[in-house]
């Protein structure tokens, strides 16, 4: 057989059949029984115009979408999974997307699958994601995890959430925090 044709450029190690010209593989980024057409931006390796097999690093799906920018390594390129940058979570564990981490933790620190603020909240705030607001009874902080006041912002009000009245008969209607007990000075007692 006499070859007077060239292969096509896109076949591999410039090697194809010498009937039809069909490439046995195509190089890097090209597809088509003569390895004719190339394939979507971002992909390496696909079997139409349309579909990627394998994309290049930084992007994933048959489309090659790019991996989210919060993106602290390579995201997964089937599923666009990745681990997220500090400051950033995935909000549904095996989604592409990164999510800013809440507002109201503290230096805007959260796991990076959960979302958890995990340095604690602003002050004011509490729970997980810090979306809890303080009691306005409480002197600007509480405990993350139960929202209970650490201090009273009226000294005349006890309880958990400084939500209770101290006792009328004690002097300045000044009471413990947690029992609502009547405060005593070192020297003299302050209730009556």
């Amino acid at each position: 057989m006499n070859c007077t044709k060239q292969c096509n450029d896109g076949c591999l190690l410039d090697t194809c059949n010498q009937t039809d010209g069909s490439c046995a593989q195509c190089k890097v980024g090209r597809w088509g029984s003569t390895c004719e057409h190339p394939c979507i931006s971002n992909c390496t390796v696909c079997n139409s115009n349309d579909t990627c097999i394998t994309c290049m690093d930084g992007y994933w799906g048959d489309t090659c979408i790019p991996c989210d920018n919060n993106c602290a390594e390579v995201c997964d390129q089937v599923t666009g999974y990745c681990k997220c940058t500090n400051g950033y979570y995935n909000v549904n564990k095996n989604e592409s997307e990164c999510t800013s981490c809440y507002e109201k933790c503290l230096n805007q620190a959260c796991d990076p699958e959960s979302g958890v603020c995990h340095q604690g909240c602003v002050d004011g705030y509490w729970g997980d994601y810090c979306n809890q607001t303080c009691s306005i009874s409480c002197n600007s902080t509480c405990a993350q995890d139960t929202g209970y006041c650490k201090e009273c912002v009226n000294k005349s009000m006890y309880g958990l959430l400084c939500d209770q009245r101290c006792s009328s008969s004690c002097s300045m209607h000044e009471c413990e925090q947690i029992s609502g007990k009547y405060i005593f000075s070192t020297s003299i007692l302050i209730c009556v």
